[in-house]
């Protein structure tokens, strides 16, 4: 649905484009590779009660915890005081207790990492795998490595958008730095932007605006703010 002949006449004045990478870049159809237990924690707890937070979340990495936890015979608890923190993951109260789960700069941003346990998030990143932290109120209990495939064309696509003149051609993605390096490289972008909350996205879009016209390509609540703010919003 298009509104109006100028909006069709619009990408051709592009010349740059912005992409999200989960779900766009790659195929979004992440699958957990492995759950580790923390400080007295079994991979089963942390999984079982990973899921119980994850179960209202419609971002691709809690649809691999879930997913995961049902081939594993696990049925997610329902948590209460629930609460989806944007951009950063989620938290909740389970059987009296309150946890939460997120990425590592939440971890961060917690006050809750080791020197040890940022070693093991930022091997597993390196590799291009999505590290997804769980913890309680006063230490972390385990970390979960989900991992997505980039999408077979993405390549392809970029190439073919330079020979249409697209001249600047950038990834904004919320996950760690070394998975948006690992992804961002593989596909073949100009630049590559991490660890972004929706905000940081809608300000780097803003930015790219002042300079030429800009098109976000995004899906998801979290881009919807970029994508408004772009010339063009493809979803």
């Amino acid at each position: 649905l298009i509104k109006g002949g100028l909006f069709v006449e619009l990408p051709g004045r592009l010349r740059a484009i912005a992409f999200d990478k989960t779900g766009t870049l790659t195929s979004g159809v992440a699958r957990v590779t492995k759950v580790t237990g923390l400080n007295g924690h079994t991979s089963a707890e942390v999984l079982q009660r990973a899921a119980a937070l994850e179960r209202h979340a419609v971002h691709p990495l809690a649809r691999a915890i879930l997913a995961y936890a049902g081939e594993s015979g696990i049925i997610a608890a329902e948590p209460s005081d629930f609460r989806i923190l944007q951009g950063k993951g989620a938290i909740g109260t389970i059987g009296g207790k309150r946890y939460w789960i997120g990425s590592h700069r939440y971890l961060e941003e917690r006050g809750q990492e080791t020197a040890e346990l940022h070693e093991r998030i930022e091997q597993l990143t390196s590799a291009g795998v999505s590290a997804v932290v769980f913890g309680e109120e006063d230490h972390v209990c385990g970390v979960i490595c989900v991992a997505d495939q980039v999408r077979a064309n993405a390549k392809v696509t970029m190439d073919a958008l330079r020979v249409a003149g697209i001249q600047h051609l950038v990834m904004l993605t919320g996950d760690n730095r070394a998975t948006g390096d690992s992804v961002g490289k593989r596909v073949g972008v100009d630049e590559i932007q991490a660890e972004l909350l929706p905000e940081d996205k809608v300000a780097a879009i803003r930015k790219l605006s002042e300079q030429e016209g800009v098109a976000m390509v995004g899906d998801g609540v979290n881009d919807a703010p970029a994508m408004a703010n772009a010339t063009v919003g493809i979803a």
